[in-house]
């Protein structure tokens, strides 16, 4: 009786440690995206709620290094001169927001 391994003898096959960091790495990089477009509304959308706020809780969606990251939470400094926001302790440049909504 023969047993067929079947997908097993197609997974990779990870012999060195630097290999295994080398998958995780090119696993990391394919699934990077580029960083999506934002429609003139949608840049008019997030400055109302950034020239309204007042301390509420938002959800901040924002672009950093090929992948979208979400973070709740209250806005503790907003600089107009030099173009970014600070949420807890992440520090997000006005070019990497894309999305904005106040947490009801």
């Amino acid at each position: 009786m023969r047993k067929d391994r079947g997908m097993m003898k197609w997974a990779p096959y990870k012999s060195l440690d630097s290999q295994a960091d080398f998958l995780m790495k090119m696993s990391y990089e394919k699934g990077k995206k580029p960083k999506p477009k934002l429609m003139e509304d949608e840049v008019q959308r997030i400055d109302n709620i950034l020239s309204s706020y007042h301390g509420q809780s938002i959800e901040v969606s924002y672009y950093d290094n090929g992948y979208i990251h979400k973070l709740n939470g209250i806005i503790s400094k907003i600089s107009k001169t030099f173009m970014f926001l600070v949420v807890g302790e992440t520090r997000i440049d006005f070019r990497n927001l894309v999305g904005l909504k106040e947490n009801i």
